[in-house]
């Protein structure tokens, strides 16, 4: 398999579980949970990010490596686990360096990046050392909904965007005021999807990423109308920055209950269905999103 069938592979099943979720209407975030850990390399202890992210979230998250890493973590098959079947394709980039006289005989570098592709396999297909395993996911904690609230809280006001909270049920974001409305937190209820404080800050994190696109930011093209395809893709962005967000937090991502949703929805299908990229682009753009985010904060912050 080369790189771009493994991309095509990614894409397609990433865009298959997607649609289908949305065409079934049910929350097609719902990977995106406080409960789940953020796909994560066994070995290095790094997320993934991206499409990666995306991808490795749709199959159940948790601890992903290549088969070589799985093997110096001293771990082995699971009977029954096929290497390929059982496989993941994940896309990286590869930092190279070449070297080369130029006409005048002085040595030239020059460094460029190379798209690469590996299979990685979860750690559900393995068989791990009591230790390693006891390191993996002996000691994961519940989250703590105060801690996690206020470490949310600390970390939007370190972005230092405007937002301001008004009665009435609106939530939007304005790049002619460079200000984000938000209804009254009161406003948030419990519902079947999840509790009123996690629809408040996936709201929140949702127009914060509208934000980060700004003219004065990251100047992502957001489109004129609602319905045409730069402002579909738009709001498919700001949905995946929302959960990347509440997942990183600890907090679960739930479905947005505004009453155009299923226009949305509408929209996010078309538009899958005739670019087999847009799920990756819209992810990369988010992922993107999250990193501006993340820029801002300071160092005590952080390290939180």
């Amino acid at each position: 398999m080369n790189k771009t069938e493994a991309l095509t592979i990614i894409n397609q099943r990433i865009t298959d579980a997607i649609v289908k979720e949305m065409e079934l209407g049910g929350n097609w975030l719902k990977p995106f949970t406080g409960s789940q850990l953020a796909p994560t390399n066994a070995l290095t202890g790094k997320e993934y990010n991206g499409i990666n992210r995306l991808h490795l979230s749709m199959v159940g998250g948790g601890y992903f490596a290549t088969w070589k890493q799985w093997k110096q973590l001293g771990a082995t098959w699971k009977e029954g686990v096929q290497s390929n079947e059982d496989s993941y394709p994940v896309i990286y980039a590869d930092k190279k360096i070449s070297e080369k006289e130029n006409k005048k005989g002085e040595k030239e570098i020059r460094q460029f990046w190379m798209q690469k592709w590996s299979n990685v396999y979860s750690a559900n297909d393995v068989n791990l050392p009591e230790k390693l395993a006891a390191k993996l996911f002996g000691d994961r904690e519940k989250v703590d909904l105060t801690k996690a609230v206020t470490k949310i809280d600390t970390y939007v006001k370190n972005l230092g965007c405007a937002i301001r909270h008004k009665a009435g049920g609106q939530a939007y974001n304005s790049d002619a005021t460079n200000q984000i409305t938000m209804p009254l937190r009161s406003e948030f209820v419990d519902t079947d999807n999840g509790t009123a404080t996690e629809h408040y800050y996936s709201t929140l994190f949702h127009e914060i990423a509208h934000w980060t696109g700004s003219p004065l930011r990251l100047k992502r093209t957001k489109g004129k109308e609602f319905g045409d395809i730069p402002y579909s893709k738009e709001e498919l962005c700001a949905e995946l920055a929302a959960a990347f967000q509440m997942q990183a937090h600890g907090l679960s991502k739930v479905e947005d209950t505004r009453e155009n949703h299923s226009a949305y929805l509408a929209g996010w299908i078309k538009g899958c269905k005739n670019d087999p990229n847009a799920i990756a682009n819209a992810a990369k753009l988010a992922q993107a999103s999250v990193a501006y985010c993340d820029s801002l904060q300071t160092p005590a912050a952080k390290a939180a």
